[in-house]
């Protein structure tokens, strides 16, 4: 069961890819919407409230990288979706405060799991001060 009690945007053209993350986290109790390009991602971004966004960094309209820096670092957080060799993108995705980054083809226990933690490491990170350095 997830912990997760905002839904989880999947941003991504790829329909088979969309459709397996989907069904993996819907079996794992998550709620999800889904946005076929970065336009309708955007504005659900702004209408919805998102445990984590997971963008493809090729979505039409709008990329994922383009909606990352849309928004405030981490809110919500981005999960980023790329082709497989393109490091550059994933340098940049970093840079610009992605929380974690995959790449297609992908083993989906792996990256469901990888989703799903997103919001349990940002609570605990969060009510768990951080000691002072003697």
């Amino acid at each position: 069961m997830s912990e997760l009690k905002e839904p989880i945007l999947l941003a991504l053209s790829h329909k088979p890819s969309a459709n397996l993350l989907e069904d993996r986290l819907c079996r794992k109790g998550a709620t999800v919407v889904r946005a076929p390009d970065g336009e309708q991602a955007l504005q659900h971004i702004r209408d919805t409230s998102f445990g984590v966004v997971v963008a493809e960094t090729g979505l039409p309209g709008r990329t994922g990288l383009e909606l990352l820096q849309s928004v405030p670092p981490l809110q919500p957080p981005f999960v980023l979706m790329g082709r497989r060799g393109n490091d550059e993108d994933v340098i940049r995705a970093f840079d610009m405060n992605a929380f974690d980054y995959f790449t297609r083809p992908f083993a989906p226990n792996i990256v469901t799991t990888r989703i799903l933690r997103v919001p349990r490491l940002l609570s605990t990170a969060t009510e768990r001060p951080v000691p002072a350095l003697a």
